[in-house]
């Protein structure tokens, strides 16, 4: 098994729980590779798509890896496997989210590049063997609504954690036990 985790706005590998993840992924010998996505600047799909293809071009991406995504890197990942048609043990989204759009948010014009309609998304419900949208139920900037519109759009398993916030620092989330768990059970 492979872990490739695709953090979310803002965000890098050294952030919120990613570290924690990894370092726990490495003491079971589970690789783990969590990409720098360029952000605030070049957060657009084009030019993380850049990047992914090289990671997917070197055999980052095979049947035996379970994708993360974290907030606006779920649907960047969940587009890419969907564009590429890549078969994968799991995808275990945080946050996840498409289409949400905030007119008078900078977030607007970071995160309006990845989104997709959800026919796009479709193929994941045949080529991802588990597939799951884990979400807080007071997540203080998306809306549930569009937590669950994703989860349906590739029929995910929603997974509601009372106060998770947006699963990031400022949520207390240093540590992810669930995230974890989950990614053992694929």
């Amino acid at each position: 098994m492979k872990v490739f985790i695709v953090h979310g706005s803002f965000g890098d590998a050294y952030v919120n729980w990613q570290p924690w993840l990894v370092q726990k992924l490495k003491e079971r010998k589970i690789e783990c590779v969590v990409p720098a996505f360029p952000t605030p600047i070049h957060q657009n799909y084009n030019d993380w798509k850049k990047l992914l293809d090289y990671y997917y071009e070197m055999g980052y991406m095979t049947e035996e890896t379970v994708f993360i995504g974290h907030s606006a890197g779920s649907i960047c990942i969940a587009r890419y496997l969907s564009e590429k048609n890549v078969k994968a043990k799991g995808l275990i989204l945080t946050a996840g989210y498409n289409g949400f759009y905030e007119d008078s948010s900078p977030m607007k014009a970071l995160n309006e590049s990845f989104y997709v309609k959800d026919e796009v998304l479709a193929c994941l419900k045949t080529n991802i063997d588990k597939r799951y949208n884990i979400v807080g139920d007071d997540d203080p900037y998306i809306p549930k609504k569009y937590f669950e519109k994703m989860a349906k759009s590739f029929d995910a398993e929603l997974v509601v954690v009372h106060n998770g916030g947006h699963f990031n620092v400022k949520s207390g989330y240093n540590t992810f036990p669930l995230l974890l768990e989950m990614i053992l059970k694929c």
